[in-house]
Formats: structure tokens, C-alpha cells, sequence
């Protein structure tokens, strides 16, 4: 019953989170910490999210689990969704630190899934 539409969301969300990579480009690093000659990038996934990466992750996790429909797995995928969206706002300190328009962009973008959250 859950299978067609986790399979749907996982697909989604890992489509979502690797065209996030690509939309980065150079700037794409696995650290918080903007790389050095990094530029925020505000088009593509950035346009609608902050984080799209995590956000396409996190849909999915969610695919997975109800793929799987597994009780664990929906309870790993809300621990990982804890966990990124933490990472995300560790990570948002320091694009405003190194960005001043940063505040601005963050105000008109969702943080993980777009028109949601």
C-alpha cells in the first residue's frame, strides 16, 4: 500500500538533493563552512529552499521508510531530519556571517522542503 508513493518520494528526493549539487557548483562542500571562494547561490533548487540537499535527503529517507514500511526506518529518517535541519541552522550562522544579504535571501526562502518548511 505505502510502496508506489515511498518509491515516488525517494526518487523525488534524491533527484531533488543531486540537482542541489549540481546548482552549487564549485561552492559545494561537505563542511558547514562556506568554502573560501565559495559565492551564495540563490538560483535553481536555491531559488524555493536553503538547503536543498538536506531537504532532498530527508523526502528520501521518508520515501525509503514507508518503501520499506518500516516503523524503524520512519524513526531513523525523523532522527536524520533532526539532525540536518540542526546541521542547517549551525550552517545558516555562518552564510550570515560570511554573506550580509544572506538575512534577506532567508527571508524569502523556505528552509528544507519547498512551500512547506
Amino acid at each position: 500500500m505505502w510502496i508506489a508513493p515511498g518509491v515516488v518520494l525517494a526518487a523525488l528526493g534524491l533527484g531533488f538533493a543531486a540537482r542541489g549539487m549540481l546548482d552549487l557548483g564549485p561552492s559545494l562542500s561537505p563542511f558547514p563552512q562556506p568554502r573560501h571562494r565559495a559565492v551564495l547561490v540563490r538560483r535553481g533548487t536555491f531559488a524555493y529552499v536553503r538547503h536543498p540537499i538536506y531537504g532532498g535527503v530527508i523526502i528520501a529517507a521518508l520515501g525509503w521508510a514507508l518503501w520499506r514500511t518500516s516503523g524503524l526506518h520512519l524513526l531513523l529518517a525523523a532522527a536524520l531530519a533532526v539532525y540536518l535541519d540542526a546541521k542547517g541552522r549551525h550552517e545558516e550562522i555562518l552564510l550570515l556571517a560570511r554573506y550580509p544579504d544572506y538575512a534577506t535571501y532567508r527571508t524569502r526562502t523556505k528552509r528544507l522542503i519547498p512551500w512547506i518548511f
